[in-house]
């Protein structure tokens, strides 16, 4: 197939993990199966089945050692799996891509682009739940993780005197001319979570959407969060549940099939249980309140999902916290 398209093949790192420790080529696992499974057993079977079953786990590594000797190195890609394999695998995709912004920023508020309408789509479901926890009007906030400016726009227009901050520079250059088309009381920052340019209680809230999942430190985010908020002040956040079915809805489906997200949006390692994120907050001295799931609600003109609350959290959620006005005040 390579051949035919013109394009040459892109020969992947094997794992050194889990069956790949010992069986190399995943067609030898398929041969050696068959050659264990078979319904009346005889001596002939049985020797055919070892030798086969021995053969599948030396020769791989023998054959490596015969590269390493030819061609030196220590052939840690471990390039020694089947033509068939080679063809048919692409590259893997980054995980955790947070390029992805900056290379759309153009064209953010185009709508040309079906996986930023998703995420434009995704920022409306959740303000409403939101909404009916928060009185929006004057409120100094700040929206950590704001990209081009789809929340921040949409707070500000609810009456909140929003401050953004992002690490894409060029997505942040986007929202910043946007914005001054519009509402005046925007203002963007190029930044981190682990590290916010912001003095100590400087915001009523922070909302932080499309972000936890994606952050290197999750314990210094919330340690920055818990310092830059008011006493009394709220963290309104979502995440990605981590557990097997998440990854196979929000990756399998949603980036390898569906695709109304990018491929290597989302790294399966980094989901955040919803009982583990409390703790982490509560380590900052953060009080969890209400939490609630996110899911697929409909399909516009554009047949885009649109997206709206849901009691259950297997998936998406999102939920809101509060710095405690004093000790031991209740969310």
């Amino acid at each position: 197939m390579s051949l035919l398209a013109r394009i040459r093949p892109v020969f992947p790192d094997m794992s050194t993990q889990g069956l790949f420790r010992m069986i190399r080529q995943p067609i030898h696992v398929a041969l050696a199966l068959m050659l264990w499974t078979v319904p009346v057993w005889t001596p002939d079977q049985l020797a055919l089945a070892v030798s086969c079953t021995a053969f599948c786990l030396k020769a791989p590594r023998q054959k490596e050692r015969r590269f390493a000797a030819r061609y030196g190195g220590s052939l840690r890609n471990r390039r020694t799996c089947s033509i068939c394999c080679h063809v048919c695998r692409r590259s893997r995709p980054m995980r955790n891509d947070l390029t992805i912004y900056d290379k759309v920023a153009d064209l953010w508020w185009s709508d040309d682009i079906r996986w930023v309408r998703t995420l434009k789509n995704l920022m409306s479901g959740r303000p409403r739940w939101f909404d009916a926890r928060i009185d929006w009007q004057g409120m100094a906030l700040l929206g950590l993780g704001c990209a081009s400016g789809f929340r921040s726009e949409a707070l500000a227009q609810r009456g909140a005197d929003v401050t953004g901050i992002d690490p894409a520079s060029m997505a942040n250059d986007a929202a910043r001319a946007h914005a001054r088309t519009g509402d005046p009381r925007i203002g963007y920052d190029v930044g981190v979570g682990e590290a916010l340019p912001y003095d100590d209680a400087s915001f009523d809230g922070i909302v932080c959407i499309d972000v936890l999942k994606h952050v290197s430190d999750l314990y210094k985010v919330m340690s920055e969060v818990a310092r830059t908020l008011r006493l009394g002040g709220l963290f309104l956040f979502d995440s990605i549940n981590r557990n097997p079915l998440a990854p196979l809805a929000t990756i399998t489906v949603a980036e390898d099939v569906l695709r109304p997200l990018p491929r290597g949006t989302h790294d399966p390692a980094k989901f955040i249980k919803p009982s583990a994120l409390p703790a982490a907050m509560q380590g900052a001295g953060l009080v969890t309140g209400a939490m609630t799931g996110l899911r697929p609600c409909g399909i516009n003109r554009r047949f885009d999902l649109t997206f709206g609350p849901l009691p259950l959290t297997a998936i998406l959620y999102m939920g809101v916290a509060r710095k405690p006005a004093a000790r031991g005040a209740a969310p």
